[in-house]
């Protein structure tokens, strides 16, 4: 079977140990997690996990059977990528070099970048942006000019209007 990439959103309760039974369901099953992100929603009280996870389509409904099945998960959505906001956030902190001035200056708004905090060795900035434009914008970097590098892993948010 294909290997593929999903994202799945998982809508919990805030309650103590969510967060260590879905990470148990996925260690015990041997299932890797690509990338999660945890964020509040709308609703107090309530969470969601966006996870990027892979495998074939059967072991993809098992995980997402699965995480339906633990106590505190209100909802498990596999989300579609033509039908969803997918972002990231990157927070990168560079040497400060005028030839790096002139690479954040000009794609500032393509990219979306947005500057932190500037000193004389040191520029940190942030970018929020679709996964693949933050790839490319570090492809843009030369390797020695990144101090550090962290990125959030994906949110994703469906555009589809679906009941609650």
């Amino acid at each position: 079977m294909k290997e593929e990439s999903q994202i799945i959103s998982i809508e919990v309760e805030d309650k103590p140990g969510v967060m260590a039974r879905i990470s148990s369901l996925f260690n015990r099953r041997g299932f890797n997690i690509a990338s999660m992100t945890v964020a509040n929603t709308n609703i107090p009280g309530r969470s969601v996990f966006t996870m990027t996870v892979s495998g074939d389509e059967q072991i993809l409904e098992q995980i997402r059977k699965q995480c339906q099945k633990l106590i505190h998960v209100i909802k498990v959505e596999k989300l579609n990528q033509d039908s969803s906001v997918v972002a990231e956030f990157a927070l990168v902190m560079l040497k400060n070099t005028p030839k790096i001035d002139k690479l954040i200056l000009a794609n500032q708004s393509k990219f979306n970048i947005q500057v932190y905090t500037v000193t004389e060795e040191h520029l940190v900035m942030g970018v929020t942006n679709e996964p693949e434009k933050i790839d490319e914008f570090m492809e843009l970097l030369e390797e020695d000019s990144i101090e550090r590098f962290i990125r959030s892993g994906k949110m994703a948010l469906d555009l589809s209007l679906k009941n609650n």
